[in-house]
This record gives C-alpha cells, sequence and structure tokens, in this order.
C-alpha cells in the first residue's frame, strides 16, 4: 500500500469522528442553551410574582378618562403609563401602601393630558420611601 493511501486510511476515520463529537457538542450547547433561557425566564417571572404592586385608581379619576398601564418601581421613584379619555388637569395625590395595608408613603403631582393622548409619569416620594415589593399605589 502506498503510504498516501495509507495517510488517508489513517485521516479518514480521525475526521469522521471529529465531526461526530462536534455535532454532539453542538446538540449539547443547543440544550443548555434553551435550558440557562428556559431558567432566567422562569427567575423573571417569579420575581414578577414577588414583586406584584398594584396600582388602584379611584373611580373619581376612572370617570374623568383617566386609565393607568405598565409601570415601574424604582427605589422612591414609580413610573407609570397614563392614557387619557378625556382632557385631563388635576393634581393627583398617591400612597403607597404595604402588604398589610400600612401607609409608608405619599406625593402629590399635577397631571395634565390631552383627549386620546398618553404620557409616561414619575412620581416622587421622599428619599426615604423604599417601596416595597407587593405594595399598593392609591391614587385620588
Amino acid at each position: 500500500m502506498k503510504p498516501k493511501y495509507f495517510s488517508l486510511l489513517l485521516f479518514f476515520p480521525l475526521l469522521m469522528s471529529c465531526n461526530h463529537a462536534k455535532d454532539a457538542m453542538n446538540k449539547t450547547g443547543q440544550l443548555v442553551g434553551k435550558g440557562a433561557s428556559e431558567f432566567v425566564n422562569g427567575v423573571g417571572q417569579g420575581i414578577d410574582k414577588t414583586f406584584e404592586c398594584k396600582i388602584d385608581l379611584s373611580d373619581n379619576l376612572k370617570q374623568q378618562g383617566l386609565k393607568s398601564g405598565k409601570f415601574a418601581v424604582s427605589d422612591s421613584i414609580l413610573t407609570v403609563y397614563f392614557m387619557f379619555d378625556k382632557d385631563f388637569n388635576q393634581t393627583i395625590k398617591v400612597k403607597v401602601l404595604d402588604k398589610n395595608g400600612l401607609e409608608y408613603g405619599r406625593t402629590n403631582l399635577l397631571l395634565q393630558g390631552k383627549k386620546d393622548s398618553a404620557q409616561y409619569v414619575d412620581f416622587k416620594f421622599d428619599g426615604r420611601t423604599k417601596i416595597e415589593s407587593k405594595s399598593d399605589f392609591k391614587m385620588e
């Protein structure tokens, strides 16, 4: 047997085993990636369920055409997305209550909006007000 054919015979099985190993590593990587993304998604859902703050607009504000959408909490700031079904120009009082209904923060803000518009609004509480999980925001 000629030396170049012999080399080819030795190299071919090695090449095939490398491709098999590469395929196995790719499949393993895909499974690990899928598992990791499911884990991160599950953690995110767990955090959402744990934090569970609620916004409660008074009936008076609802009758005046105010609706709230998504909101975010950061330290002592509540950011709310408001939608206006009517022209709106009123000072809103926001109270923050803990999971037991005990008030621990309050702020006021003049809110203005035109019919069929929407905007984000920041309610800034006293810096010592650290908004807790499962808090309720009462808006009057």
